[in-house]
């Protein structure tokens, strides 16, 4: 029984090595930077009148109303 735990935490404790690889980046445009910014206070401080607003600008219309849940995991309500 003991090797048997010893071995478990033997696995348990092994350690690997993950690389991240980001892919591409890209420059943003200043106009859009400043709009994403507006977004993350947005939701942050849930404004729904302006979450929407800005859905409209990214082009996600109707769909901006899952941006709290995508990006903070909160709804628009309260």
């Amino acid at each position: 029984m003991e090797s048997d735990l010893l071995e478990f935490l033997h696995l348990w404790f092994m350690a690997f090595a993950v690389l991240l690889d980001h892919g591409i980046y890209r420059e943003l445009d200043q106009k859009f930077r400043l709009d994403y910014c507006q977004l993350w206070k947005a939701l942050i401080l849930l404004d729904t009148k302006k979450i929407l607003e800005l859905g409209e600008q990214f082009g996600v219309g109707k769909y901006a109303k899952y941006f709290p849940v995508i990006f903070t995991g909160r709804t628009l309500e309260r």
